[in-house]
C-alpha cells in the first residue's frame, strides 16, 4: 500500500468517526437527573442499611434506581402524548428571518411534542412566503406582537436588530408573561447540553433566559435593609448633620435643604431632598453642575466632595421613596431628553437609590456616558443580592471617606 493510499484510507477513516459522533444524539439533561437519583439511592442505603448483605443490598438498589428513573420519566413522556394531542401547547414568536430562524419554525411546526406552536416571526426584512410563519412585523413591533398574538413564548434568533436594542425589546416583555429563548451565537462549535436551560430544536440550542422577577420576599427583604440601614445611619450620623445644618445656615443665605423633584420607580415623581450647596437662584435652570460650577459655596465643595450633601436622602429612603441602593433618580428633564439611550428607560424598574453599582464604579455626573451607567444599573436590577447591596454601601462608605 502506498503513502498516498493509506493517507486517504485515514483521512476518510478520521471522517467516518467525526460523522458517526456527529449523528449521536447530544447527552440530554434527563441523563444527569438519573444519575442524580442513583447517587441518591446509593447514598442512603448506604447510610440507613448498611448491615444488609451486599447482594440484597444491590436489588434495593436497583429497585429504588429503578422507581426513580421511571417516576421522572413518566410524567415527560405523557406531557409529551398530550401535546401532540394539542393540550399544553404554547403560542411562540420567532425573532428572526434567516436560516436558523426559518429552521427553528420547521421543527417546531413540525414537533408538536416540543409544545410551541409558532405563531408568527418579527424581523425587519420581510422573507416573503418560504417561511411556514406569518411576518408580524419588525422587531421594534415584539411587544405589540405578543400582546396581540397572546404568545407566552418568545424565541430569538439572528436578526438584523443591534445586540443592545433587542435586549431592552425582551427586557420589556416581562410584564406580558412571556418566557423568552435565545439561540446563542456559533452554536455550531458546540453549546450546553447539559444544562437544565438548554433545549435542542433539531440541531440547535435555545437557552431559557429567565426573567429577573422581584418577588414579595426578596422586595421585602431590601426594604428591611433599607430601614434597618437609614434609621441607623440617621441616629448615629445625627451630629455631622446638625454640624452640616449650622455650617449652610452661617455661610450663606437661603434654605439648608435643597428640594427637587425626581422620577423613581416606574417613572414616578417625588421629592427629593439634598444638603444645599449651592447659592440661591432660578429653581427652573436646568442643568447638571460640575466640579467648577461657579454657583457652588465654599461650604457646598467640602459636603460634595465627601458626599454629605446626599445624606439626607436617607429621609427619602425611610419615607419610601428610595432604597439604600439602585439607579440614582434623574429629573423628569433629563429622562424625557435621553429616552434615546439604549437601557436608559428600563433602569426604572426598580427603586431608585442613594447609592449604585453604576456610582461605585466612577459612573457618576454629567461627564460619564449614560450608555454605560444604564448597562450597569441593569447588570445591578439583573442580579441584585443582599451581598451586592453590603458591597456597594462599603465601597461608598470608603469612596466617601477618602472623598473621591
Amino acid at each position: 500500500m502506498t503513502t498516498v493510499e493509506l493517507g486517504t484510507r485515514t483521512a476518510r477513516s478520521v471522517h467516518a468517526r467525526r460523522s458517526a459522533a456527529a449523528s449521536r444524539p447530544a447527552p440530554r439533561p434527563e441523563g444527569l437527573m438519573l444519575a442524580a437519583f442513583d447517587i441518591t439511592a446509593i447514598a442512603v442505603l448506604y447510610v440507613v442499611v448498611r448491615p444488609v448483605p451486599v447482594d440484597l443490598l444491590l436489588v434495593a438498589f436497583l429497585l429504588i434506581s429503578s422507581f426513580l428513573s421511571g417516576a421522572y420519566r413518566r410524567p415527560r413522556v405523557a406531557l409529551s402524548a398530550l401535546r401532540r394531542r394539542g393540550r399544553f401547547i404554547h403560542r411562540g414568536i420567532v425573532v428572526g428571518s434567516g436560516h436558523v430562524a426559518g429552521r427553528l419554525i420547521e421543527v417546531l411546526n413540525a414537533r408538536p411534542e416540543m409544545g410551541i406552536e409558532v405563531v408568527g416571526h418579527v424581523d425587519d426584512f420581510q422573507p416573503g412566503d418560504r417561511f411556514d410563519a406569518t411576518w408580524l412585523g419588525p422587531v421594534a413591533s415584539l411587544a405589540d406582537a405578543v400582546a396581540q398574538t397572546r404568545a407566552t413564548r418568545v424565541i430569538a434568533a439572528y436578526s438584523r436588530v443591534r445586540d443592545v436594542e433587542l435586549a431592552e425589546l425582551l427586557r420589556g416583555l416581562k410584564s406580558a408573561g412571556a418566557e423568552v429563548f435565545v439561540v446563542p451565537r456559533l452554536f455550531e462549535f458546540g453549546s450546553s447540553a447539559g444544562d437544565m436551560r438548554t433545549q435542542s430544536v433539531g440541531e440547535i440550542p435555545m437557552v431559557w433566559l429567565p426573567h429577573r422577577e422581584w418577588r414579595r420576599e426578596q422586595l421585602w427583604m431590601k426594604r428591611s435593609f433599607d430601614l434597618m440601614l437609614s434609621v441607623g445611619a440617621l441616629i448615629v450620623l445625627s451630629p455631622l448633620l446638625l454640624l452640616t445644618t449650622l455650617a449652610i445656615r452661617l455661610t450663606s443665605r437661603g434654605p439648608v435643604l435643597y428640594r427637587q423633584v425626581r422620577l423613581g420607580q416606574d417613572e414616578r415623581p417625588f421629592t427629593m431632598y439634598k444638603f444645599r450647596s449651592m447659592r440661591v437662584e432660578d429653581q427652573h435652570v436646568m442643568r447638571q453642575s460640575g466640579g467648577g460650577d461657579p454657583r457652588i459655596t465654599r461650604v457646598g465643595a467640602l459636603i460634595r466632595r465627601l458626599s454629605i450633601d446626599e445624606l439626607p436622602q436617607l429621609i427619602n429612603v425611610v419615607k419610601g421613596d428610595m432604597s439604600i441602593v439602585g439607579p440614582r433618580p434623574e429629573q423628569p428633564y433629563f429622562v424625557q431628553t435621553n429616552e434615546g439611550v439604549p437601557g436608559y428607560r428600563t433602569r426604572h424598574r426598580l427603586q431608585v437609590g442613594l447609592t449604585g453599582w453604576s456610582q461605585v464604579n466612577r459612573l457618576r455626573g454629567a461627564d460619564t456616558s449614560l450608555h454605560d451607567r444604564a448597562r450597569y444599573d441593569n447588570y445591578y436590577i439583573e442580579h441584585w443580592s443582599i451581598w451586592l447591596d453590603t458591597v456597594i454601601v462599603i465601597r461608598t462608605a470608603v469612596a466617601a471617606l477618602r472623598g473621591s
